[in-house]
């Protein structure tokens, strides 16, 4: 892109303004569709490490080759630490 012509930054601007909705919808898309696959994982990871609560990192990479535009969502759980069992036995006492 020539960012000397104006025309070329007109048309650059205008994509730029065109783009801006369908580049958040596709996310809100993705990210809706990730966040109910992971809703049960989530649930399960709290259980497991005896919390109410679960953070899910999401991460949003997107494209804006005109080529190839792409809105690229990853979601993942952070990991738990688990409940600690624990249990005292005696050893070797009569």
């Amino acid at each position: 892109m020539d960012l000397t012509s104006h025309e070329g930054m007109t048309k650059f601007a205008e994509d730029v303004r065109q783009q801006a909705q369908p580049f958040a919808k596709a996310a809100c898309e993705a990210f809706g569709s990730l966040f109910q696959a992971e809703y049960q994982r989530l649930r399960s990871s709290g259980l497991e490490s005896g919390e109410n609560a679960a953070m899910l990192n999401v991460t949003v990479f997107c494209n804006f080759d005109p080529k190839h535009r792409t809105v690229d969502v990853t979601t993942a759980p952070m990991p738990i630490a688990l409940r600690p069992r624990r249990k005292v036995v005696n050893v070797g006492q009569r």
